[in-house]
């Protein structure tokens, strides 16, 4: 009898820490799906759960976060902003907005500021060479601003057909 009790404790210490295991591996990945829906939506996310081994695990980590998300729902609850497809174009719509008045031209020169100095140093072939990649880079950007304004004239249609 000692020795079926043996097998019995060593198979549930074996089951407990294969849950462990289990556990820490799934939690990962909620952990993860919580950070990414946190940065992709722009919105808060909380995750408190308990372990196999009656440790709590949070997200985000540090518990004065942990404690204003769920104060802030206690008080709140789910009356947040509710768009619908409309509300959501308006909403990015102003967000594009602000990003575009963010690059500034007085941004932009300060990036640039000490470039006279560096390339007046430049030997006539790597000036040639740098022109080159410039001009490469001026193509790309130029791309980019008309996908850009291309995606604002559609987004704009759109609110404007609703």
């Amino acid at each position: 009898t000692k020795v079926k009790k043996k097998r019995k404790r060593s198979q549930t210490e074996k089951d407990v820490e294969k849950k462990k295991k289990i556990f820490q591996r799934r939690y990962a990945t909620v952990e993860k799906k919580a950070e990414e829906l946190e940065t992709m939506c722009e919105t808060k996310v909380c995750v408190v759960c308990y372990g196999p081994d009656n440790k709590c695990y949070s997200f985000p980590k540090e518990k004065p976060d942990v404690i204003a998300t769920i104060t802030d729902f206690k008080e709140n609850g789910c009356r947040g902003k509710r768009l619908d497809i409309v509300g959501f174009l308006k909403e990015t719509k102003k967000k594009l907005e602000k990003k575009k008045t963010e690059g500034s031209i007085e941004e932009i020169e300060k990036l640039f500021a000490d470039w006279n100095r560096k390339y007046q140093e430049l030997s006539e072939n790597a000036l040639r060479k740098f022109d080159s990649f410039l001009e490469n880079k001026l193509e790309i950007l130029k791309e980019r601003r008309l996908l850009l304004e291309e995606g604002k004239r559609k987004s704009t249609q759109l609110l404007d057909d609703h």
